[in-house]
């Protein structure tokens, strides 16, 4: 990619790259290929990606949607060529058309990172509670073991009530065709537990064992358009008879027929125990991260600028509302329980402030203290990033895809973090 830089003003500078036909091909490629994996979409011989797309889903516009994420995708190759971390994400601005296999120009108008200065850089002073392994978590983690290992066994028979369980036959249909994912000649059901639709629980609730019941309840389904609507199930019931859950006592008896490698249950204890601690230790030392972090706040000093907070909030919200929206959580419905659009917008803010203004606290700490990062604080940057995921891969994916200026900020605010608490005053709170 061809890249230029022409100063704008003191804060933002005007960057116009060329794309190749190979990169924007490239590009293409990239966001034909992630849509895929993320609908599960196979390939067919003889039939390209927007056409799989409209007969699957239905997404008549897919060529146009590819291209716009496509040139989205080219955007931060341009700011790695000219080593500029952003402030915030910059909109591109097309200049010629999009087209596989030619040449493309766009700009884009970039504020890069501003830097700023702490008031003191002395050691900073955080107070801590001492780490403990809380017993009763660890009594839970056995209770849960008991839990899965419950047996059921006959119970009195009575009229179902909510709570109970039961073992039922069912035969279930919709407009005369069978659902053999919901038939069964036995199976295991707790009313209330929502395992199935409420009007499913009151068709049942009041029979004893040996009764059927015929009836129909509503069930969640989907129409030709993808919208969630209800459908109604013919169902017959048979109550086969009515049971209760018996747990085991995980004595070392119980240990010793089941989980014989654990030995007894006092070393099943000490296992869960060890577990648990080194769980803890790793959330302990990230807990006092964030404390020595958060204790630069106070000595930042500086201005930033409405752009940048106005600009984050619309990240951070597009970004939540495409969480939700694969969730399926309603955004009204959210934001009401958040106290309404007024209060979640004050705490939103003062969300993004607080992590702009520790993020520039430790960038200050990175360029005073003069350090280098380590491969080490790469890792731990890509481990805050994506949780769960392999570092390496973390760290290979954002190469691959422009955004060295983004594994850069991070690594060095991981090594400034690192740097302010082993150089810090670490009281630990006596409760």
């Amino acid at each position: 990619m061809d890249v230029t830089q022409t100063p704008i003003n003191d804060k933002t500078v005007k960057l116009k790259a060329v794309a190749s036909p190979e990169e924007v091909d490239r590009a293409l490629q990239h966001c034909y290929e992630d849509f895929a994996r993320q609908t599960g979409l196979q390939p067919e011989e003889g039939k390209t990606i927007p056409e799989l797309a409209n007969e699957r889903f239905g997404v008549d516009d897919f060529e146009s949607r590819a291209n716009q994420q496509a040139i989205d995708w080219l955007v931060p190759f341009a700011l790695d060529d000219q080593d500029i971390t952003p402030a915030f994400a910059p909109t591109p601005h097309v200049k010629t058309p999009f087209e596989q296999g030619k040449e493309f120009i766009f700009e884009v108008n970039v504020t890069p990172k501003p830097e700023y200065e702490l008031s003191s850089y002395d050691p900073v002073t955080i107070t801590i509670p001492p780490f403990e392994i809380d017993e009763a978590a660890i009594d839970q983690q056995i209770e849960q073991i008991a839990e899965n290992y419950a047996r059921y066994v006959p119970a009195d028979s009575h009229p179902i009530a909510d709570g109970d369980t039961c073992k039922i036959e069912m035969e279930c249909s919709t407009n005369g065709e069978r659902i053999d994912s919901l038939c069964a000649k036995s199976r295991v059901y707790v009313v209330g537990e929502g395992y199935m639709p409420e009007s499913f629980d009151k068709g049942i609730i009041g029979a004893e064992p040996g009764d059927t019941k015929t009836f129909t309840f509503q069930a969640p389904s989907y129409d030709d358009s993808g919208e969630e609507v209800e459908q109604d199930v013919d169902c017959t019931v048979t109550i086969l008879e009515l049971q209760e859950k018996v747990l085991p006592t995980i004595d070392d008896e119980w240990i010793a027929e089941n989980m014989p490698f654990y030995g007894d249950a006092a070393s099943m204890r000490k296992t869960i125990a060890d577990q648990m601690e080194e769980k803890g230790r790793q959330e302990y030392e990230d807990y006092k991260l964030a404390a020595a972090a958060g204790a630069l706040v106070d000595r930042f000093e500086g201005h930033i600028d409405d752009v940048v907070y106005e600009e984050m909030r619309k990240n951070y919200l597009a970004d939540m509302q495409q969480q939700m929206q694969v969730q399926g959580i309603d955004y009204n419905e959210f934001i009401e329980q958040q106290g309404g659009e007024e209060q979640f917008g004050m705490m939103l803010m003062m969300q993004i402030r607080q992590g702009l203004v520790q993020g520039y606290a430790l960038d200050a700490v990175f360029r005073h203290e003069n350090l280098t990062v380590s491969d080490e604080d790469i890792l731990t940057a890509c481990s805050s990033m994506n949780p769960g995921t392999d570092p390496t891969q973390t760290r290979k994916q954002l190469e691959e895809n422009g955004r060295n200026f983004v594994l850069r900020e991070g690594a060095q605010r991981a090594c400034a973090n690192r740097w302010v608490l082993d150089h810090a005053t670490v009281n630990v709170a006596e409760q």
